[in-house]
């Protein structure tokens, strides 16, 4: 009985320890009604759990990380996972330690599931969340584990993007093996830390890579780099960054699923810097390109589009936009595109 008690008060001790999670802030109602229609997507597991993972980020991006980790309960790909670890570390950087913990530790216990032969993705997620949860060092010895060059390279590189972060001399790391957003927006932010006196060597790093990396990713890259330069004060070089942005999404396609995306995730950019011209500009050629894609990937474009307008001020037509990406997506013929698109709209107007 003694033994009993003793492990009994050790327990709530070391409960008492552990630090609480946060609660969750209020969701918007046209959020939590887009939980409604993961259900909806059926036979395809892999693209449910895709757009879980895209709703529980929106869901801890706006600090709501209980209902983030919630949101992954009915994965059952290995995504799951990967998204748990994901979650870890969105958290920790928002400093809610609690919430952070919890979800590095779901993932942990869903690692226990594939004892023989661990998925690349979540592999890739757990060296980075050993970075942000444990350390660098236990998180590189985490990543050369994993099975190839590739899987490493990527590990290494999320990792590495940490380390930026925190490191007291970060000029001195070595290059990331791979390009990724990671690395390029950790110097974004420390050039923001050192201040506009300090900052040169720092945005030449994010735009070194930022213009390095494939063109696909470049535009989002870049607009980093630009709101980085906005931040320090240094308008001319923010509107130069955002003009070559809008010309690199120019050279996508418009017929391809990213062409549209892409130029309007600068319309959004050069709203929010004051290029309003500009900006109007891009939306309108976001726009017309939003309809000439596959009617699949419409309506991610076109509610994409309507956010800049909203951003301009210009309600009217971004709530016309907004119904269009609807309607878009409820006449779609195939079920699944229905309710991957109706989760895109809900979460666009949230």
């Amino acid at each position: 009985m003694f033994y009993v008690i003793t492990a009994t008060i050790c327990a709530l001790v070391l409960g008492g320890c552990s630090p609480s999670p946060k609660a969750d802030l209020p969701l918007s109602v046209s959020l939590m009604d887009s939980f409604s229609f993961l259900p909806l997507i059926r036979e395809d597991s892999d693209l449910r759990d895709e757009m879980a993972q895209d709703l529980a980020f929106a869901v801890a991006n706006r600090a709501a990380p209980q209902a983030a980790i919630a949101v992954t309960t009915n994965m059952i790909t290995p995504l799951k996972v990967a998204t748990l670890y994901r979650l870890s570390i969105i958290a920790e950087e928002s400093g809610d330690h609690g919430s952070a913990l919890r979800a590095f530790l779901a993932g942990e216990k869903g690692m226990d599931a594939y004892p023989l032969n661990t998925p690349r993705v979540p592999d890739i997620y757990r060296a980075a969340a050993y970075a942000v949860m444990k350390n660098p060092a236990q998180a590189r010895e985490r990543a050369q584990k994993l099975g190839n060059d590739f899987d490493r390279n990527e590990a290494l590189a999320r990792i590495l993007a940490q380390e930026i972060l925190h490191s007291p001399n970060p000029l001195a790391l070595p290059n990331p093996p791979v390009i990724t957003e990671e690395v390029a927006s950790a110097w974004c932010d420390r050039a923001i830390k050192a201040g506009p006196d300090q900052s040169k060597p720092y945005m030449e790093k994010a735009l070194l890579i930022a213009r390095d990396g494939f063109p696909v990713f470049r535009p989002r890259m870049l607009i980093d780099c630009a709101k980085a330069e906005g931040k320090l004060g240094n308008k001319d070089s923010q509107e130069m960054l955002l003009r070559e942005a809008a010309s690199i999404a120019a050279s996508l396609g418009d017929r391809t699923e990213t062409g549209p995306l892409e130029r309007a995730r600068v319309g959004i950019a050069m709203a929010q810097a004051g290029m309003r011209d500009a900006a109007r500009e891009v939306l309108e050629q976001a726009a017309v390109a939003s309809r000439l894609c596959a009617s699949y990937f419409q309506p991610p474009a076109m509610v994409m589009v309507a956010e800049g307008w909203w951003e301009l001020g210009e309600k009217e037509k971004a709530n016309a936009m907004w119904l269009e990406a609807a309607k878009v997506a409820l006449a779609h013929p195939h079920p699944n595109a229905r309710a991957v698109n109706a989760i895109h709209v809900l979460l666009s107007i949230s």
